[in-house]
């Protein structure tokens, strides 16, 4: 097992954990995430980008938001090993899942439906998992003494199945718990609704506590398990009332504007202070995710073939990335704030006016309606001035 090589495409709290669990037993680890926020062990190999990541890797794990997982799938496919495992282990439904597989039948990897069956934290890479598709024998017996994986006899897609189904009593029992609790502080009445939740539950308020504050912490990730709950009911022609007024439940908290939340105060009035300052748009994490496929496409532009696709029409390079049409409009008409308004990271539209040969104070006199010796001259006096430009209000006071 120590001479095989996994990468780890999604280094969020799952991906991380089982990134520095494999390197630290030994095991040869690359990883990429767009957004990187965990502390990685110093064996851990951060490539440039999931292509790069994936590169000779034996086994692949996909642990990315369900939301970009048919996109990733596409965007390694040429970088895929011959015979490499890719373990697809975002809360996706059936039918994404059986998407994805369709993507990777272009390639000689073998594709398994690998569902996490419990929280990661504290267990890692010994976190229970279920695996289902034609080679899910043969990657458990790959990975034997290393995962804890147990075979569920069918195709891919049944293993995520099996997970959404648990997650339709975790998740809700979760909601239920925070709303119930959250009525209860309002009401001056907490005591009591513990109590009542202790008759279901027994006497523990640790459990109470931690489904009130696992529902505000993963608030995102959760919403998009529910969301894949919710289409695989109504894939079956099964009603969904519970599952979606979760997912309602989970985006309020999520965008801090549930009674209940109890999200910090000053959370919200940071928020308020971002969305006051003039011509600047702060990479939060809602913005990251509106502009995910954007910056896969600046991030495509690392590979010279990538580049030389682009150059020969980039019409039909920009048609390949899941963006909106604003989006790809702003790529063509090299519109550098728009792209920051619909969530490109400065880093990566860059790569856009290096591609072009423009120099970066090219880019800032556009955004600044400069031209370029006229930004240059502006920045050695001592940049612009910070009259006017501290706040949107202040701009109309």
């Amino acid at each position: 097992m120590k001479e095989l090589k996994i990468a780890i495409l999604g280094l969020g709290e799952a991906g991380s954990h089982f990134a520095n669990d494999l390197a630290q037993s030994g095991i040869s680890v690359s990883g990429w995430d767009p957004e990187l926020t965990k502390q990685l062990d110093e064996k851990v190999i951060f490539a440039n980008s999931n292509s790069d990541a994936v590169k000779d890797a034996d086994i692949i794990f996909s642990t990315n938001l369900t939301s970009v997982s048919v996109e990733v799938a596409k965007e390694v496919l040429s970088c895929i090993k011959p015979n490499a495992f890719y373990c697809e282990m975002n809360t996706s439904a059936p039918n994404v899942k059986q998407k994805i597989q369709g993507i990777l039948q272009q390639t000689s990897c073998r594709m398994i439906d690998l569902a996490i069956m419990a929280p990661v934290p504290p267990t890692g890479i010994k976190t229970p998992m279920l695996a289902s598709g034609k080679h899910a024998t043969a990657f458990i017996e790959q990975v034997k003494g290393v995962l804890e994986v147990e075979y569920l006899e069918g195709k891919v897609g049944d293993a995520a199945q099996h997970k959404l189904l648990r997650s339709i009593v975790y998740k809700g029992f979760a909601a239920v718990i925070s709303e119930a609790v959250a009525a209860g502080q309002k009401l001056g009445l907490e005591g009591h609704i513990r109590s009542q939740i202790h008759s279901i539950i027994g006497e523990n308020d640790a459990l109470i506590d931690r489904f009130v504050e696992g529902s505000k912490k993963h608030a995102t990730r959760r919403m998009h398990e529910m969301e894949a709950v919710v289409e695989m009911l109504k894939a079956n022609e099964l009603k969904s009332t519970i599952s979606a007024a979760t997912v309602e439940h989970l985006r309020d908290l999520q965008s801090d504007k549930s009674s209940g939340s109890q999200m910090p105060t000053d959370l919200s009035e940071l928020r308020k202070a971002f969305a006051d300052i003039p011509g600047t748009y702060v990479m939060t994490p809602e913005h990251s995710t509106m502009g995910y496929h954007l910056n896969m496409f600046c991030m495509s532009l690392n590979q010279d073939k990538n580049r030389e696709e682009f150059r020969k029409d980039e019409r039909a390079y920009v048609d390949k990335y899941d963006m909106t049409e604003e989006q790809k409009q702003a790529v063509l008409n090299r519109g550098w704030l728009e792209l920051l308004r619909l969530g490109g990271n400065i880093y990566y539209t860059f790569k856009i006016a290096i591609f072009d040969r423009k120099s970066m104070q090219h880019v800032g006199g556009k955004m600044s309606g400069l031209t370029e010796s006229e930004f240059q001259e502006m920045m050695l006096s001592g940049g612009r001035s910070i009259i006017g430009n501290r706040s949107k209000q202040d701009r109309h006071s």
